[in-house]
């Protein structure tokens, strides 16, 4: 998808996406945050919109491609909205792994 993002859209256009490392953890981590979210209105099904390949990463990609990103830490959008954050753990992902990224073609 990201090699034709760029070709198929506007000036203007905005792109969001979820980046989280590929593992048992990180999939128990989001788990628990979708399922927070969906008790507080969420009507998005987020467990399925993931891709389990090889990828690359999305802000590099599209601040190569003329978007301007922004990457905002999963636990900052939880403690935004009032949601605890789990805390760090030894393992080998953690929620401070996981960020989303919003993107604006085009911007200055």
């Amino acid at each position: 998808m990201l090699d034709n993002i760029t070709a198929l859209s506007a000036d203007g256009s905005r792109l969001m996406a979820e980046i989280f490392w590929n593992s048992p953890e990180a999939q128990q981590i989001m788990q628990a945050a979708n399922q927070e979210c969906y008790e507080h209105g969420l009507d998005v099904e987020l467990d399925n919109l993931g891709y389990p390949g090889h990828r690359n990463d999305v802000a590099i990609h599209l601040d190569q491609r003329g978007w301007s990103t922004l990457r905002t830490p999963a636990s900052q959008l939880l403690s935004d909205a009032g949601l605890p954050v789990p805390p760090r753990t030894d393992s080998e992902v953690s929620l401070a792994d996981i960020y989303y990224c919003t993107a604006v073609l085009g911007a200055p």
